[in-house]
């Protein structure tokens, strides 16, 4: 029995169909769920802490480093301060082999979500090469989301290579 091209037409839209409905429903339907799973984890333990936490203190410090880790990156880091934030870049520059030779702290300045903050620190570093620069960039964007970089500069000397990097953190108030 031959098809007419009429039918043949409705068995291929058929057929994608079918092929997009299960694409939909075995991959990006459970993805979906996912995040969004993750950002209502993330609003909970957010109301937990601006709440107090209904154990007290301890359980509010579990709620926060909870809440540091939610989504499988850090969207902020609690408790950390300027200077605890300094120490952690140096240890950074260190795993990787740079030279800090300036840090200097910005303004800090409040975000739109209520009780978070974002500092800007001006890094002015000495490396070898370029490859050693990439290193410690790596190294800072596995820190999760609530580190970034937001402006790099490289110049050649005649032994190394002098850099200046801003790097801002999200952090709690």
């Amino acid at each position: 029995m031959r098809l007419s091209k009429r039918e043949r037409f409705l068995l291929a839209v058929l057929t994608l169909l079918l092929l997009w409905t299960g694409f939909y429903k075995f991959w990006i339907e459970p993805e979906t769920d996912l995040l969004f799973a993750n950002l209502q984890e993330i609003n909970r333990l957010e109301e937990q802490i601006k709440r107090g936490g209904p154990q007290g203190k301890q359980n509010l410090e579990q709620t926060a480093e909870k809440l540091e880790q939610a989504g499988n990156g850090q969207i902020y880091f609690a408790d950390m301060s300027p200077e605890k934030m300094d120490r952690k870049l140096l240890q950074l520059a260190g795993e990787t082999g740079i030279q800090l030779s300036g840090v200097e702290t910005g303004e800090t300045k409040e975000m739109d979500t209520a009780g978070y903050v974002y500092t800007p620190l001006t890094l002015e570093f000495v490396c070898t090469d370029r490859e050693q620069a990439a290193g410690f960039v790596e190294k800072i964007n596995q820190e999760g989301a609530g580190m970034w970089i937001k402006s790099l500069q490289l110049e050649k000397d005649e032994t190394a290579m002098k850099g200046t990097m801003e790097v801002v953190y999200c952090h709690d108030q």
